[in-house]
């Protein structure tokens, strides 16, 4: 990529106006992938190019961080008397720091200067109104083109269709339904046409539909330095040529993420840095979690509780009775199927029963209620409760079993 990536909207071929005044756009974007300064001047494009006092730039020097953007406008002023012409000119940026001189150039820009007798041209404006004036009302009920429900749309003759102009798609605003610019650029009144407009957020994008300036998909605003940017997640980094984060792979550490806010790969959050067999520096998550590459982190592991058992109504001889009890997930990741095996005995109940259990997100809890039961024996009732799991790893077994006894209740008549 070149040092600089230097863009306009304008027509490459810019008319002034009759005064020979006029003024063009560029969007500057440092490319470096470092900080820099740079000096901005507008150059004559050829030997009949604009002279260089024609041409005043704005922002003559600028610090750029990098992947930043920043707008300069370069306004031109010809004097009277100079000839009719096309005078083209390029805006070009060279850093100044003590790397080496890094140098980027526009494409050419030609303004278009035009002059002429006065006295013939407001006899031709003054025709022109009469004539205007004729055949307005014809054309207005003969040829005019229908009125678009969408803001800024234009009549397209061949699809017998309102469009969107190039570089605009519908949309809409609160109650208005207008043609919206690009991510990156603004509507310009004067133009009516797309301009770029910069943020003061690094890599951040102007919404028109939004009103300001948002951090592109997949990205969050974080304050990198003393300046806020939009970074990628662990593990990518901004591509300013697509205006998005890509895969950035590391080297070492072994199995080490890139992180934007540092500039570094380094081990993710929750990871330790170990050596390895091969006295390699990797990055390994403690023991009972796991790397979430959703999260990019480490995470616990599944673990499959049994919270409790609970038994209704009240236990007594000859009566019958149910009992509930239930599986949840309280490590950080999803786990695998499971399943619960339930086994009742003494006071004459003699019951066993499994049950399935889908897979868990965390915090999610699968119950479990039992058929009828009867007591047939005055002895306490023994439930025992475990869950299974089916084929993966959970970061502990040591709740996965509950055992309880539940005592006969005997009534009592008062004499």
């Amino acid at each position: 990529m070149a040092a600089f990536e230097i863009t306009t909207q304008s027509s490459a071929l810019m008319p002034l106006d009759r005064r020979g005044r006029g003024e063009v756009k560029f969007l500057v974007t440092n490319g470096l992938g470092r900080s820099v300064r740079a000096q901005l001047r507008a150059e004559p494009d050829g030997d009949q190019g604009a002279r260089s006092d024609w041409l005043i730039v704005d922002k003559t020097e600028h610090a750029f961080a990098p992947g930043a953007a920043t707008m300069i406008t370069v306004k031109v002023g010809v004097p009277a008397g100079t000839p009719a012409g096309r005078y083209p000119f390029r805006l070009v940026a060279a850093t100044t720091d003590d790397q080496g001189v890094e140098t980027a150039s526009s494409a050419p820009v030609t303004l278009r200067h035009d002059t002429g007798n006065r006295a013939l041209w407001v006899a031709l404006v003054i025709g022109g109104i009469l004539v205007a004036a004729v055949g307005a009302g014809v054309y207005r009920w003969l040829l005019a083109p229908p009125a678009c429900a969408v803001e800024r749309a234009v009549y397209d003759d061949a699809a017998a269709a309102c469009v969107c102009p190039a570089g605009m798609v519908e949309g809409q605003i609160g109650a208005r339904r207008l043609c919206l610019c690009a991510s990156g650029t603004a509507y310009d009144e004067r133009s009516d046409t797309c301009v770029p407009r910069s943020c003061d957020v690094e890599h951040a994008l102007y919404a028109e539909a939004a009103g300001q300036c948002e951090c592109p998909l997949g990205t969050q605003q974080a304050t990198v330095g003393d300046r806020p940017r939009c970074v990628c997640p662990f593990g990518q980094k901004y591509d300013p040529g697509i205006g998005a984060c890509a895969p950035y792979a590391c080297s070492a550490p072994e199995g080490a993420r890139y992180d934007e806010r540092t500039g570094q790969c380094e081990c993710v959050p929750g990871a330790q840095k170990i050596t390895s067999g091969t006295g390699q520096d990797a990055c390994a998550c403690p023991a009972g979690h796991t790397f979430d590459e959703t999260a990019q982190r480490c995470l616990t592991m599944p673990n499959l509780r049994v919270p409790g058992i609970n038994v209704f109504p009240p236990l007594r001889i000859d009566r019958q009775f149910r009992l509930d009890t239930s599986v949840v997930n309280t490590g950080e990741t999803t786990s695998g199927p499971s399943r619960l095996h339930i086994e009742v005995s003494r006071a004459g109940v003699s019951f066993s029963d499994q049950f399935d259990v889908p897979a868990l997100a965390p915090g999610k809890e699968s119950k479990y209620r039992s058929p009828n039961l009867r007591i047939e024996v005055n002895e306490p009732v023994h439930i025992r409760v475990r869950v299974e799991p089916l084929g993966f790893a959970e970061s502990s077994a040591e709740d996965n079993v509950v055992e309880k006894s539940f005592p006969i209740r005997t009534k009592h008549y008062k004499k």
